[in-house]
């Protein structure tokens, strides 16, 4: 049986992905594992098995975790009511009131966007899309909404002009864990839970309210909008990088995938937007609605890249 903390919190750990595994992993390093680990049984193996599961089956082994995994949370009641507090980082179901009311300190939610204003789906993908310099994870607490509960604590990761989502959701990975750490170690260490008042004093609750929460994102928003800036088409290009879909274009009826970009110019140019300037073995330069740039890898439907140079020509117009 694995060691409960100090203090008198028991916790549960429901995961799903890298970012779950890796800030169990933290929490078990530091001495703090949780009672129970939840975990999706058949959810995407294929996809994770290497990169989640296997690794989480040696986690447990290695610190002697209570691992148990579910086709259904709900079906393990008892084994929740045993615990006075939740932490949730990327499970896939839905958790009703008669789970998240069950232990006494509630059920945690760690989520890498802003709230309310990155509610929803693909959260760091957003922020990109829309030029944030800035990742807020945030701590709050799971209700009956959508990422709608009261927050207990944020920090924020720098976006650097060379990141991308896969790069910035690996920042998140390494930051979270301590983040996570940190906060719940205030709650042992000061005996929050011991006064409930103290305890829901920490939290804040989310302004503004009635922001609806994101969907993933649509093909309509993949569709890349030449007459934009040259900055809003490099970070959806950012936003959305293998493996994910990546944004598109057409061209003769066909669509093309841009799989990476970079900024040529930022100042005004006269050229119709869309149009090809320059096209070579480097890549192709393109007008967009203010600024140039330049498309570095393409590929097609089948995912196969494209030959830039003898497929595209200067005066080509792309739509």
């Amino acid at each position: 049986m694995v060691q409960k903390m100090a203090s008198g919190v028991k916790y549960f750990y429901l995961a799903h992905g890298v970012m779950g595994l890796k800030c169990l992993a933290h929490l078990c390093s530091r001495d703090i594992p949780p009672e129970y680990v939840f975990i999706h049984k058949n959810r995407e193996y294929d996809k994770l098995r290497e990169s989640f599961f296997e690794p989480a089956e040696k986690l447990a082994s290695m610190f002697n975790l209570n691992l148990i995994k579910v086709d259904k949370i709900s079906e393990h009641r008892d084994n929740i009511a045993e615990c006075n507090l939740g932490i949730c980082i990327g499970f896939m179901e839905i958790l009703n009131e008669d789970i998240f009311g069950l232990p006494e300190l509630g059920i945690l939610n760690l989520h890498c966007g802003k709230l309310p204003e990155y509610k929803g789906r693909a959260p760091i993908s957003r922020a990109i899309m829309n030029g944030d310099k800035h990742i807020i994870i945030t701590l709050h607490r799971i209700d009956e909404g959508i990422d709608s509960g009261d927050i207990l604590s944020e920090i924020a990761l720098t976006i650097e002009e060379s990141d991308d989502v896969n790069t910035m959701y690996y920042k998140c990975c390494e930051y979270a864990g301590r983040f996570l750490y940190d906060n719940l170690n205030l709650i042992r260490k000061f005996g929050l839970y011991e006064n409930k008042d103290n305890y829901n004093n920490l939290f804040v609750k989310q302004f503004p309210p009635g922001i609806e929460p994101h969907k993933k994102i649509s093909d309509e928003e993949r569709k890349i909008d030449w007459t934009k800036d040259v900055e809003s088409i490099h970070n959806l290009v950012r936003a959305l990088a293998l493996p994910y879909p990546s944004p598109n274009f057409l061209f003769r009826d066909k669509k093309y995938f841009l799989l990476k970009s970079s900024i040529r110019s930022s100042e005004t140019v006269t050229n119709k937007t869309g149009i090809i300037l320059k096209a070579g073995s480097c890549g192709m330069e393109i007008a967009c609605g203010k600024g140039i740039i330049l498309a570095e890898n393409i590929s097609d439907e089948n995912g196969k890249f494209i030959d830039i140079n003898n497929t595209f020509k200067i005066g080509d117009l792309l739509q």
